[in-house]
């Protein structure tokens, strides 16, 4: 966040020692201190009126330390997008009190997903693929969160657990599958989750392809085990590739063990006809329940190029899912 102290604060001595123990957010990049003029803020009551103290001595020397950090490198465009006023003046606009702001800027950013171990290994394999070591560093240091729910009905419960511990909803994302059969389909996550953001008011992120296992890049999905399945997805078009079911595939009729093909991707999958049943056949099944663990194994990672390649039927969308989680921090 970028965060301003008020001149009312700066000027109010019963203040001060809330804001000495402020310092340490700006010194280590977790926040950005925001400021018009370098020189009210030194010349400022806080940092002149008791010139001699060993608190005020360090609090000038890590304004001058960070003075010459933003000067060297600028804090990042993508985070500190929130803006935050340490005033008590209550007209202002985003203002918190001196009190409570420790707790505030100390306090992470969540990211609240069905499961933390898979949509993890995705979010992890997308900062990792697209450079974003900002914000992995920031995941390590804890000041963001990969909140585990336990599943789309789950979400709205954890979402009132961190109201009730006073996160606020500008720090909270929701992030979650879509589970589109096909193309345009407003399936019944699609429209939980429209509801819970105009519900709660807080950000969510529904991906544009029916699971993260769909993001998988072809050079990943090489050390899948399952090389029939492997071999057939490759004649899948984009589009199918976007909403066929990585997990289990295509089911098969319990007495005839025929492949089924959903009612609602009929349409979709109606060219795989043409292949003949082989293919059909070799996409019953899936990749398997784990195959998630393919965006951790170190032999494939997943780099920028394998993800655009992968993304073509909506270019852009994991930039601007790491930028809206940039923008929590």
């Amino acid at each position: 966040m970028r965060v301003e102290i008020g001149l009312d604060v700066l000027r109010d001595k019963g203040a001060w020692h809330l804001l000495d123990r402020l310092v340490d957010c700006f010194l280590e990049e977790r926040h950005a201190w925001h400021f018009e003029d370098e020189e009210v803020l030194l010349s400022s009551p806080w940092l002149t009126e008791e010139p001699e103290s060993r608190t005020t001595h360090r609090n000038v020397e890590a304004l001058q330390k960070y003075l010459t950090a933003i000067d060297r490198e600028p804090p990042s465009h993508r985070r500190h997008r929130l803006f935050l006023v340490i005033t008590r003046d209550p007209s202002v606009s985003g203002g918190i009190p001196p009190e409570t702001a420790r707790y505030v800027l100390e306090e992470k950013a969540y990211v609240i997903v069905e499961n933390s171990g898979s949509d993890g290994a995705f979010l992890k394999a997308m900062m990792r693929a697209f450079g974003r070591d900002e914000l992995a560093k920031a995941l390590k240091r804890q000041w963001w969160e990969i909140d585990h729910a336990g599943g789309k009905g789950e979400i709205k419960r954890r979402l009132i657990e961190l109201f009730q511990k006073g996160i606020p909803k500008d720090r909270i994302l929701v992030f979650a599958d879509s589970d589109r059969m096909f193309p345009g389909h407003r399936s019944e996550t699609v429209e939980l989750l429209e509801e819970i953001s105009r519900d709660h008011q807080v950000g969510v992120i529904v991906l544009h392809k029916r699971e993260i296992e769909n993001y998988l890049p072809v050079s990943a999905l090489q050390a899948a085990r399952q090389k029939n399945t492997y071999r057939a997805f490759l004649a899948l078009s984009v589009e199918q590739r976007d909403h066929y079911d990585m997990k289990s595939g295509f089911i098969r009729d319990k007495e005839s063990e025929r492949p089924i093909i959903p009612k609602e991707q009929e349409a979709l999958f109606e060219s795989l006809r043409k292949r003949g049943r082989h293919v059909i056949e070799a996409l019953c099944g899936g990749f398997g329940e784990h195959a998630w663990r393919l965006f951790e194994l170190k032999t494939h990672l997943p780099d920028e190029n394998a993800m655009r390649l992968t993304c073509t039927t909506n270019p852009g969308e994991i930039e601007a899912i790491l930028d809206r989680i940039e923008g929590l921090l």
